[in-house]
């Protein structure tokens, strides 16, 4: 949410309707994916172009995106679909995200896998 605010929408109705939205995501896409999938840095580029083809089928908070990523993003993939959400959601690019966002609560899931 920015400071008037506005979010943006992230339903797949609206990427496949506005396709070129999905590059504002790319960016995000190749930072969050290179630090989780650490050993198959070859596959990225395909991972990028399977969420940017879900997310016109699925909404990114969707049971049927999760089972999609699950594969490439395993144990953390309830965590990254929070994290896309939220940045898919947001009017900022990528640097503007990164100097706005706060985070104040560890997520659930995050608890469970220090435990």
């Amino acid at each position: 949410i920015d400071s008037k605010n506005r979010v943006k929408e992230c339903s797949p109705h609206w990427y496949r309707n506005n396709p070129a939205q999905t590059h504002n995501l790319v960016p995000w896409l190749d930072r969050e994916l290179n630090a989780l999938i650490e050993f198959d840095v070859h596959l990225i580029p395909r991972v990028i172009n399977l969420v940017v083809e879900i997310i016109q089928l699925f909404g990114i908070q969707d049971e049927k995106f999760h089972d999609q990523m699950l594969r490439h993003t395993g144990e953390k993939t309830k965590h990254f679909q929070h994290e896309f959400y939220h940045f898919a959601r947001s009017t900022f690019d990528i640097m503007e995200y990164d100097l706005s966002v706060r985070y104040t609560d560890v997520c659930p899931w995050a608890q469970e896998l220090n435990r």
